[in-house]
């Protein structure tokens, strides 16, 4: 039978429901069932109303059929008549949840309803995790590549990678971006350190003037016209040399150059013999052999026999290069063999000049040479050849920023020379030219060169003296009687020669 209170099947003969414990007895409980059946949704169950064409608790469409009266297989009448369907609406979307005494949706709605919320939250969540995990993926093979190419970097070139925050995590402050540079930029940089840390070769430069402290000979000759002195050999100038006066040719007589510093030389050359023209060269004598003494040894060399012709027009008849760089503060220059001239025996040479580097520490340190010490070896020989009566003077004629040296001497007005000395790109001490007159110099008052004025028993005489790049030029502005000698604000101080130079 059906209990009439749950609605669920039972046994004919149970007084109790054992579903719900509802009463159960004999016909009224038999009864009750046939009416029961009627009144339940064969669907969900619920209890159902005549006059309701929908179950209340599924919403569906009910159907009834009359079932047949006979008995079939043993079975009552009242069971067999009563049948009731839930029959589905054939369109799904056009069922509408149905107001019942309160407003509710239906069970399967409901269900269908969250199975749906619960697919899309679902796939959402399958979404961002595959994202997730995608960009991980992706930063750790990037950073497995960044590890292996930045492997010659030191820890501290590479900086840590922002990492992407998850979904549910608050966004972190953005790192800087790593600046480390790519192997290119490494591998330029190594190439770069490198070079720098390579040693450079020494520029080789001519020591000059600059580097030479002082030169002396053993011996020089001094005839009745001039003295052919040691320091003639530096002067760039093929009027003069310096000549040995020993007995014979010379053999054993040496010039001696003292450096400023130590020097490390790499080649020595010579204008062999007497250059002033060719009968002057062919009537003196000439270096055959040599011996170059440094610090680090001796070196024995050998002059060729020049016809004038030859060498007429070269700067240097002999050169000779050291196989390997000679550091040392002095050269010696021995004549080992000479040979005599048609009409003299002395040896002469015209000049000498070296080549070689100066370490660069070093030379920062001296590379300020003043003015006293670059002309210092032509005020030697200035003050051996003519005492202390001479003077000079330091100034810059043509404002080029290099200072003229003004050698002033003389025994008399008749034989008074003012000879104008500068120093070439190179180094080189060279002669610029003469005037002549025991004289005062004021600069010029237009500040080109300078004025030499010349005053005698109310006789002046002023010229104007230009350096016109390695020569001068004289030109008289003012002669005859004045009463009042010209000067001006602006007068060249000289110096004795055997006193400090002054700088202008």
């Amino acid at each position: 039978m059906i209990c009439s209170n749950c609605g669920k099947e039972t046994a004919d003969t149970s007084e109790k429901c054992p579903y719900c414990g509802n009463d159960l007895n004999g016909t009224q409980a038999a009864e009750a069932t046939r009416a029961d059946a009627k009144r339940f949704c064969a669907e969900c169950g619920a209890p159902l109303r005549e006059h309701l064409m929908y179950c209340t608790k599924c919403g569906l469409k009910i159907k009834r059929e009359t079932g047949n009266a006979n008995v079939q297989n043993g079975q009552t009448a009242a069971v067999q008549e009563t049948v009731v369907q839930s029959v589905p609406t054939p369109n799904p979307q056009a069922r509408t949840p149905q107001k019942t005494d309160g407003t509710k949706i239906g069970m399967r709605e409901k269900g269908i309803l969250a199975a749906v919320v619960c697919v899309i939250v679902i796939g959402i969540a399958v979404v961002a995790f595959w994202k997730v995990h995608s960009a991980r993926q992706a930063q750790a093979v990037q950073e497995t590549e960044d590890f292996g190419f930045f492997a010659d970097l030191d820890d501290s070139e590479l900086e840590p990678q922002p990492t992407e925050a998850l979904p549910h995590e608050q966004p972190q402050e953005a790192q800087p971006v790593s600046t480390a540079p790519f192997r290119t930029d490494v591998a330029e940089n190594l190439a770069e350190r490198v070079e720098n840390e390579t040693p450079k070769q020494p520029e080789i430069i001519q020591l000059d003037s600059r580097y030479i402290r002082s030169i002396e000979a053993t011996s020089e000759l001094t005839d009745s016209t001039k003295s052919y002195q040691a320091g003639d050999a530096l002067d760039g100038n093929r009027e003069t040399c310096w000549c040995e006066g020993a007995d014979g040719t010379g053999a054993g007589q040496r010039l001696v150059i003292e450096f400023t510093q130590p020097v490390h030389l790499t080649e020595v050359a010579f204008l062999n013999g007497y250059l002033k023209n060719e009968t002057v060269y062919n009537n003196n004598g000439k270096i055959k052999s040599a011996e170059l003494e440094t610090e680090e040894g001796r070196f024995e060399v050998a002059f060729t026999d020049w016809q004038y012709q030859e060498i007429a027009n070269d700067l240097y008849s002999d050169r000779f290069p050291f196989e390997e760089p000679v550091e040392t503060q002095f050269l010696s220059v021995m004549i080992l063999d000479a040979q005599e001239g048609a009409k003299y025996e002395d040896t002469c040479l015209t000049e000498l000049a070296m080549w070689g580097y100066v370490e660069e520490a070093k030379q920062a340190e001296n590379t300020a040479v003043d003015d006293a010490t670059l002309y210092n070896n032509l005020r030697v020989q200035v003050a051996d050849a003519y005492g202390s009566d001479c003077e000079y003077a330091l100034y810059d004629m043509d404002h080029d920023g290099t200072v003229e040296l003004i050698v002033s001497w003389g025994t008399c007005d008749a034989d008074w020379t003012n000879t104008v000395y500068t120093v070439t790109g190179n180094g080189q001490l060279v002669e610029v030219g003469a005037f002549y007159g025991a004289v005062s110099l004021y600069a010029a008052e237009n500040g080109d060169g300078i004025y030499s004025v010349y005053g005698h028993s109310g006789y002046q005489q002023v010229e104007w003296v230009t350096k016109k790049g390695d020569a001068l030029s004289v030109e008289t502005i003012l002669s005859g009687e004045i009463e009042k000698d010209y000067e001006n604000d602006s007068p060249i101080l000289m110096v004795g020669i055997d006193e400090e130079i002054a700088k202008d």
